[in-house]
């Protein structure tokens, strides 16, 4: 029994050492839904995949729903997109690959004649806070 509990308690400290960075956005732009949603890279990361899910509130937490897209991003100015239904208000989470943690996501729309789009930009972060002295 103690081996048991021994070999789950390493396996879970040994899954929280591998926990990926995750972001959550809310959704707030002009549109009441959205079909597409399109990934961009503007970080110096090259070769990594982002996966983006729909969350939903359970007993205060944010948790996965479903999958909205699995994007492949091979380069810096790369984009990749898919479609996916998402409503105004909604919260997505992005989760990026281990090593990734100084990483942001920046939303923005585009309201096309057949697509209304999520664009999620993948950025750095700089080295100076907003709001902080200079």
């Amino acid at each position: 029994m103690k081996r048991l509990i021994l070999i789950t308690l390493l396996a879970a400290i040994s899954f929280a050492a591998g926990a990926k960075n995750n972001i959550k956005l809310k959704i707030e732009g002009p549109e009441d839904s959205y079909n597409m949603i399109k990934v961009c890279n503007q970080t110096n990361f090259v070769d990594f995949d982002v996966t983006v899910y729909a969350l939903t509130e359970r007993d205060g937490k944010l948790v996965v729903a479903n999958g909205l897209g699995n994007f492949k991003l091979e380069d810096r100015d790369d984009t990749d997109s898919a479609k996916a239904k998402v409503r105004f208000g909604q919260w997505i989470g992005v989760s990026l690959p281990d090593g990734m943690e100084n990483v942001q996501a920046v939303v923005t729309y585009l309201d096309l004649p057949v697509f209304d789009i999520i664009v999620i930009t993948l950025t750095e972060s700089s080295a100076v806070d907003v709001g902080e002295e200079f």
